[in-house]
């Protein structure tokens, strides 16, 4: 990422999505998370784009906990939670599962994970009603 400096080009959110994403289709998830994770210290805003494309990565990386976790850091930071968020939360909970040679754990799983997605989703269109 240093090309941006050799090219006097400024990097914005849009180009940090896009790198995020090349990144993740290049089986590079783990670079991708950690370009998401310096945004903030290089000034850079994280959006719903942004954080979903993270959360991709994690889901390519089997980092489901960890993507259960950023779904709650969104909504520490007040970025809008959608539909493609809670989706990668709980498509990465089933590929951890499928990954670790655990198919028969995966349905059971999914349905927790859905189960604590929707009361996550249910407190945010609350807490967005209520305000």
């Amino acid at each position: 990422l240093n090309l941006p400096r050799a090219l006097n080009l400024r990097w914005d959110t849009v180009m940090y999505d896009s790198a995020i994403a090349t990144l993740v289709s290049s089986k590079q998830w783990q670079s991708a998370v950690s370009v998401f994770e310096r945004m903030p210290a290089l000034g850079l805003r994280r959006d719903g784009v942004t954080f979903n494309a993270a959360l991709f990565a994690l889901r390519v990386g089997f980092q489901w906990q960890r993507a259960f976790e950023l779904l709650g850091t969104m909504q520490l930071v007040m970025v809008k939670q959608d539909v493609h968020s809670f989706r990668q939360v709980i498509r990465a909970h089933q590929a951890a599962l499928n990954q670790q040679g655990r198919p028969r754990e995966t349905a059971q799983a999914i349905i927790e994970s859905q189960q604590k997605v929707l009361e996550m989703a249910q407190r945010v269109l609350h807490n967005s009603t209520s305000t």
